[in-house]
């Protein structure tokens, strides 16, 4: 949509619009290993639906990094990747949608909403560090793991798994994704 009036059209000629979204939001006064840090900052105080929401902003922001290689999108990637704050805290809204796993004002379960999000972006991460899956993982695979396990992964999917989100994984490729990179993960570790 063009600017129709004539002070907005010659303000954009002398501040043209960024050409991506991606670029408007780094663009915002952030860079991208603050916002990662900010949307971090968020997530400890909320769940089911401002979780999920939170997440998925999140996750499309990721993708559209990794549509292009250029130095905002190569940074928000690797700031994604190096966050233990970032992943601290998704894994700390995985385990609290699963300690209270009531409906929300959407009539939707915590658990419905949290756990499948959760588990894709971590997917979709790993996935991007990725060559090979049958070759020995990449240095930013090990760190990626490691950060993991630091952050509480594995508490995150005890309290989620046991308190039923069983259900919801079933359905749910992401959980195969992400379970084939941690058992290469560990094959190779061995």
């Amino acid at each position: 949509m063009e600017p129709q009036s004539k002070p907005i059209i010659n303000y954009r000629k002398q501040h043209p619009l960024p050409p991506s979204f991606f670029d408007r939001i780094m663009l915002g006064g952030t860079s991208p290993g603050d916002f990662v840090s900010t949307i971090a900052k968020h997530l400890p105080p909320i769940y089911g639906i401002e979780g999920y929401m939170e997440v998925v902003l999140f996750e499309s922001v990721w993708v559209m990094a990794t549509e292009r290689s250029c130095g905002a999108h190569t940074d928000l990637l690797r700031a994604t990747r190096e966050s233990s704050l970032l992943w601290s805290n998704l894994f700390s809204l995985l385990r609290r949608s699963a300690e209270d796993d009531q409906p929300d004002y959407t009539n939707k379960r915590n658990s419905l909403l949290v756990f499948p999000i959760i588990i894709k972006l971590a997917a979709i991460v790993i996935d991007d560090c990725a060559d090979d899956l049958w070759q020995p993982p990449p240095e930013s695979h090990v760190s990626l793991i490691k950060l993991w396990i630091a952050a509480g992964l594995w508490l995150a999917l005890n309290e989620a798994l046991t308190k039923g989100f069983i259900a919801v994984a079933e359905d749910d490729y992401q959980v195969t994704r992400l379970s084939i990179f941690l058992l290469v993960f560990f094959e190779n570790e061995v």
